[in-house]
């Protein structure tokens, strides 16, 4: 099956600028545009020559490199550059993505570690707050007087009974004698 030189350079569209027979040197050469980070290198087949170097892009110059070389090998390894490189873009930006991930991950470990140390923070600092609201109360209960109030007794009624309220007194336990 023939294709028409149409079908047959398409794949190389936004790359294939020009293929001119070299009369001097009995030679076929193409001529390719490739971005200006993308890899290239010379061959034992096919020799690379940089023509015009910009910030657009590289205009590079392929030719046989032996007379074993024909058309079909020139077109084969300029097919080789769109693809190796194409993937490389790929490979970097699967990186790149990845690399993100990996930043949106530490990031969202950052935010939740020091949101825990806050936490433990106002935990500690909330418990000292309730042991000196503590502390407070006791002091105040400390500070109290304790109020004393007389009943009469049932059994005795001309006798006074007198009650303490507040605060029980540290008992003493007498001493073990032997």
């Amino acid at each position: 099956m023939n294709k028409t030189l149409e079908e047959y350079f398409d794949p190389l569209e936004g790359y294939f600028l020009n293929l001119t027979r070299n009369t001097q040197k009995g030679i076929y050469e193409m001529e390719v545009g490739v971005p200006k980070n993308w890899v290239y290198k010379k061959t034992k087949k096919v020799d690379v020559e940089e023509v015009v170097k910009s910030e657009r892009g590289i205009l590079i110059k392929i030719s046989p490199a032996n007379d074993d070389c024909v058309l079909d090998d020139l077109y084969e390894y300029i097919l080789v550059v769109i693809e190796t490189n194409k993937k490389i873009e790929e490979k970097e930006e699967e990186f790149k993505k990845s690399i993100e991930e990996v930043k949106e991950e530490i990031k969202a470990k950052t935010k939740y570690f020091y949101d825990e140390l806050n936490k433990m923070k106002e935990i500690s600092f909330g418990k000292f707050d309730s042991i000196d609201e503590n502390i407070k109360t006791d002091e105040e209960t400390k500070k109290t007087p304790v109020t004393e109030t007389i009943t009469v007794d049932e059994e005795t009624p001309n006798k006074l009974v007198k009650k303490k309220r507040g605060r029980k007194p540290k008992i003493k336990l007498p001493d073990n004698e032997e």
